[in-house]
């Protein structure tokens, strides 16, 4: 709904693991190679089956490693690349790199494990463009009793235009949730030609709409807001559209990107609600209460990913 918008132990813990990779080595310390692969191959097994009993704040943990690991590995990929080509030796770059790239495998096949066997995990996962990764996240996110409407969930990841950031003042949004969102939205970008995407031709669509209402006119009232809520130190392009009434290309491109993003988390939270109360949710209030607001889309391959019993409790 939118408004306009693995038989182990499954509570192995990484002590429990240390302590078998201990006892392994007190009692043989000359294993083979192939013993040696095959007590890796076990140990990360286990961690694993582990992944699939995640807390909301080891997810999140998780999640933010990830995309931190993902940051230096790029970095170091790219110093190593420099270092060659001064003929500088980079081994240790190289490994850092190399280890980075591990870690952020290990991680995100955990993140995969634990989104997988998650409940609120299949409707995420089955949209092309969202991998384990955001799914991960964005579980790690939604708390239903405090988000009873998209509304709420939409302004907890900092989707909601009214909002204002004090900074005197604590953020009233989650931060690490709106970068997901916008992760989210410019991976729709990307896939946008896939034969199975939805998000990203609805990005393109509005990006089209908005491009034309701009060249129309249609956007004056947008510009004068840009122009007066930022101080411009200096004649930029973007400037010098708004001053003439008109969105430059990186702000039509912007809101289009966060309206496929905000339609996407809309599913999503109907999703999770539906789920987590076999009901459906409530409706938005424009479309309960505003004329000429009576449009709802609802969640591609919603039959698919949702359980019978679920279908057939909503109604």
């Amino acid at each position: 709904m939118s408004d306009d918008i693995d038989d182990i132990d499954a509570t192995v813990t990484l002590d429990d693991l240390d302590e078998e990779a201990k006892t392994l080595e007190d009692e043989d310390p000359y294993l083979s190679d192939d013993d040696f692969i095959a007590v890796i191959h076990r140990l990360s097994r286990d961690l694993r089956k582990a992944s699939e009993t995640l807390s909301e704040a080891e997810a999140r943990f998780l999640v933010s490693s990830y995309y931190n690991i993902q940051e230096q590995r790029i970095r170091s990929f790219a110093q190593v690349t420099k270092l060659r080509e001064r003929g500088s030796p980079a081994l240790v770059v190289n490994w850092l790199a190399m280890q980075s790239n591990i870690l952020e495998g290990q991680i995100r096949a955990a993140l995969d494990r634990f989104s997988a066997n998650h409940k609120f995990g299949k409707f995420p996962r089955s949209v092309v463009g969202i991998g384990p990764v955001i799914t991960a996240g964005l579980i790690s996110h939604i708390h239903l009793d405090r988000e009873p409407t998209v509304g709420h969930f939409w302004s907890f990841a900092g989707l909601n235009p009214e909002q204002k950031w004090d900074r005197s003042q604590k953020r009233p949004w989650n931060a690490q949730l709106k970068v997901l969102a916008f992760k989210a939205g410019s991976s729709f970008i990307k896939v946008r030609n896939k034969p199975n995407d939805v998000y990203g031709k609805v990005y393109y669509e509005k990006k089209q709409e908005y491009i034309a209402r701009n060249n129309n006119g249609g956007m004056v009232e947008n510009a004068k807001k840009a122009l007066a809520e930022k101080k411009y130190s200096r004649d930029t392009v973007a400037k010098k559209s708004y001053e003439v009434g008109k969105l430059p290309p990186g702000h039509i491109d912007a809101m289009a990107r966060r309206y496929a993003a905000k339609l996407f988390l809309s599913h999503f939270w109907e999703c999770c609600y539906r789920i987590e109360y076999r009901k459906a949710p409530p409706l938005p209030y424009p479309i309960v209460h505003l004329a000429g607001h009576s449009h709802i889309v609802s969640p591609p391959n919603f039959e698919e990913f949702m359980p019978d019993e679920i279908l057939e409790d909503a109604g």
